[in-house]
């Protein structure tokens, strides 16, 4: 039943498509939200990403030249899209970077909104920093994520250990100690309270352990 959704919303897609590009022309922002929308159906139904990459490209070209906060939320949620959709295809790093750092002060400018899509956005450029070797670069951007779920959050909710300990690895990969115990006791006290023996990420606890461990003894 699944596929035979599928089959049927993937032609209303393009019929809606076509229909707003004789309407509209091609430089319009009906136009622009339907190849986002088309695009989001490719990747997500596992169909041709060169497809939704080129959807992704044209809409975002249409979106840069339309003013207002309205319409750069707009381009910054079809470049997510489009960095998702070069993940999915194994796009060079620099590639992708390119795309995240093109959304990341739109996201910054237009909060609340988005905010979601700002914390992963930091997480996905931090990670790349990381494997492109900046990382003092990626240390600012991981700061900046966590300082923002500090203010979404409740202390103590698993999910801070989750920012805190990329940071963590981070600072201990550069032998910044002192400045790894704090957040490491942070982070160890959360998983204390938060994972039970027959919790499926019990072992986020001994690595946490291990990793004080490690800052103490330097």
């Amino acid at each position: 039943q699944d596929e035979d959704k599928l089959s049927e919303a993937g032609p209303l897609f393009r019929e809606a498509l076509a229909m707003h590009r004789r309407l509209f022309g091609d430089e319009d922002g009906t136009v622009a939200t339907s190849e986002h929308n088309l695009a989001v159906f490719l990747r997500k139904s596992g169909g041709d990403l060169q497809e939704a990459e080129t959807l992704l490209r044209d809409a975002a070209a249409v979106r840069r030249k339309q003013p207002g906060d309205t319409n750069a939320t707009s381009l910054a949620f079809t470049l997510r899209e489009l960095g998702l959709v070069l993940y999915d295809e194994n796009a060079a790093l620099t590639e992708q970077e390119a795309t995240l750092a093109e959304m990341l002060p739109i996201l910054r400018r237009v909060r609340p909104t988005g905010q979601e899509y700002l914390v992963e956005t930091l997480g996905r450029l931090a990670s790349i920093a990381v494997e492109l070797g900046r990382l003092d670069e990626a240390e600012s951007l991981m700061r900046e994520r966590l300082e923002i779920e500090r203010g979404l959050r409740p202390q103590g909710d698993p999910e801070l250990a989750g920012q805190i300990a990329p940071l963590v690895v981070v600072l201990l990969d550069q032998q910044r100690f002192a400045e790894a115990e704090p957040l490491l006791r942070e982070c160890l006290a959360i998983r204390e309270e938060a994972l039970r023996p027959e919790s499926p990420d019990y072992w986020l606890l001994a690595n946490t352990r291990s990793m004080l461990g490690g800052s103490l003894a330097g």
